[in-house]
């Protein structure tokens, strides 16, 4: 077989490949348009594909996240919906009591309120919010207290 044959193939192959595997945000912008549409099974199949990838793997955007698990939630797809809860409250998803609210009336996670996981994430995302409240509250001391000195001087 002529070299100009075997190239073209390959080259044939890898342009064919190209096209059938859809890139990240490609698949993300799916994911969203399918979300908008209340298709949240189409919307995590596409989730898991674009987590899958490269730029999946190393994402880290706590949004992105949260939006996947939320698909999963409504798609019944527990353990999808809980480890991307999981990584969005890792990434720092929630920082005030009223996000922690919010999150636990999402009708999405509903069906995941009784299970050990569920309590398990909400719980950091407690344990998250009394940190952060307390280490602002230690910034307010220091600070009235610099005031305060300020002003006798």
């Amino acid at each position: 077989m002529p070299k100009i044959y075997v190239l073209s193939l390959a080259l044939y192959l890898f342009t064919a490949q190209s096209f059938k595997s859809q890139n990240y945000e490609q698949l993300l912008n799916e994911a969203q348009s399918s979300i908008q549409s209340k298709k949240y099974c189409d919307a995590l199949s596409q989730f898991k594909k674009a987590m899958a990838t490269s730029q999946g793997i190393a994402e880290k955007n706590k949004f992105v996240f949260y939006t996947a698990a939320v698909s999963a939630g409504y798609c019944n797809d527990t353990d999808s919906a809980m480890n991307w809860l999981s990584q969005a409250q890792e990434k720092g998803l929630v920082t005030k009591a009223e996000e922690l609210q919010y999150i636990e009336s999402d009708s999405a996670f509903v069906k995941l309120h009784n299970s050990a996981e569920w309590i398990a994430v909400v719980g950091r995302m407690k344990g998250n919010i009394t940190i952060r409240k307390e280490a602002e509250d230690q910034l307010n001391k220091v600070w009235n207290a610099s005031i305060i000195k300020n002003a006798k001087h």
